[in-house]
């Protein structure tokens, strides 16, 4: 996480507007799903709140949700400028998404 946080921060200074961030679960089938906590992996948290304190107001933060189930996202949305709750689109939702984005 930190390294891949510091490429990113790092390309902030480049001239970049926009940052897409993927964020979700580990993917899961039945009984191994069962969570008992509703909250993302306090990582995920960590990277969109390091790249809106790194990269402040002049880089546009976009997250994308994968998962089957509703999160407790945190600060996430208040430190994003959009949000897409993604779930689980399927085999062509990649395609779908950045027709949308």
């Amino acid at each position: 996480l930190d390294s891949e946080l510091q490429r990113v921060v790092g390309r902030c200074s480049d001239g970049i507007t926009h940052v897409v961030v993927g964020i979700g679960e580990e993917p899961y089938t039945e009984k191994p799903g069962d969570v008992r906590d509703a909250s993302l992996p306090e990582g995920q948290v960590r990277l969109v709140e390091g790249l809106r304190e790194s990269c402040g107001d002049n880089v546009k933060i976009v997250v994308v949700y994968f998962g089957g189930r509703a999160r407790l996202l945190g600060s996430i949305v208040d430190k994003s400028d959009a949000f897409l709750a993604a779930f689980l689109p399927g085999v062509r939702g990649g395609e779908v998404i950045a027709e949308l984005l």
